[in-house]
This record gives C-alpha cells, structure tokens and sequence, in this order.
C-alpha cells in the first residue's frame, strides 16, 4: 500500500466497478495511510530512502485510530457526505484496497495451447460491442487452431 499511487488505485476501483463516491472514500483512506507512513517513517534523502527500514506486519490499534483520526478530519474538512469511519472501519477500508490491487496483480495469464485458461474480462455495457467482441473472439480462436495445427505438422 506505501508504493500505491492514488491514481492507481483509482483505475483498480474504477475497473472493479467502484462508484465515484467510494472510489473518493478509498483514495482519501490511502492519503490517510500514506500520511502517517510518512510521520512513521520519513523519507531521510533526497532520493527518497529512508532511515529506518518500513515494517510489514499489520497495522495496530493506535495506527488504524490515527488513520481514522486523519480520515475523518479530511471527510469534514472536504463536506464529503459519508459517516465518520472507526479503527475497525479504516481496516476493512485498507484490506478493500489491498485486496483490489492483489487481484490486479494476480490476474492468470491466458495460453495460446491451452484454451480456455484464464480469464478475459469484457467491461463493455454496449450489445453491440459485446457481438463485435464475441465475433473477433470466435475467428481468434479459429485461428489459434489453425497456428496450432501448423505448427505441430512441422514437428
């Protein structure tokens, strides 16, 4: 989460399907994260490296409170129409964001030799598109067979 930019984490959310609303909830959930991260562990050069080297165990109590705290002043600060988040609210927030970005970049790869491997995921709401989609689909796989069948006739 301490190397996710907020833009991002905005194309993850906005791929998963997340309103502008919670999209602007979970940015402002990273900003409150990377803020105390900064106080926790503040840069030391110029080049960015720090002091002291960034632990990766979960977060406590004391720093998901202080994260709420500074969550909760920018809601009000900004007049943004949502309730004031709890400790345990902001760590259901944060595993929302780090589960987003692990499915991101997890996603399975997909074998011109084993169809049916993997996923492709069509965000397209448009009929239209989704016929044009499933055609291009269907020749591509035609013509995965046919590469295929080729290449095993020359072995």
């Amino acid at each position: 989460m301490r190397n996710l930019d907020k833009k991002e984490l905005e194309n993850i959310l906005k791929v998963n399907q997340y309103s502008r609303h919670e999209i602007e909830l979970y940015s402002l959930v990273l900003q409150s994260f990377k803020e105390l991260f900064e106080e926790l562990y503040p840069a030391t050069s110029s080049d960015g490296t720090r002091s002291k080297k960034p632990q990766t165990t979960p977060l406590d109590d004391r720093q998901l409170s202080q994260i709420a705290k500074r969550y909760n002043q920018q809601i009000k600060r900004l007049g943004i129409q949502s309730k004031l988040a709890s400790a345990q609210d902001i760590q259901k927030m944060l595993a929302v964001c780090v589960q987003a970005v692990r499915n991101k970049t997890n996603l399975k790869s997909i074998s011109i030799e084993e169809p049916g491997t993997g996923t492709i995921v069509d965000f397209t709401s448009n009929p239209l598109e989704s016929v044009v989609k499933q055609e291009t689909n269907n020749e591509l796989m035609e013509f995965r067979k046919i590469i295929i069948t080729r290449i095993r006739s020359f072995r």
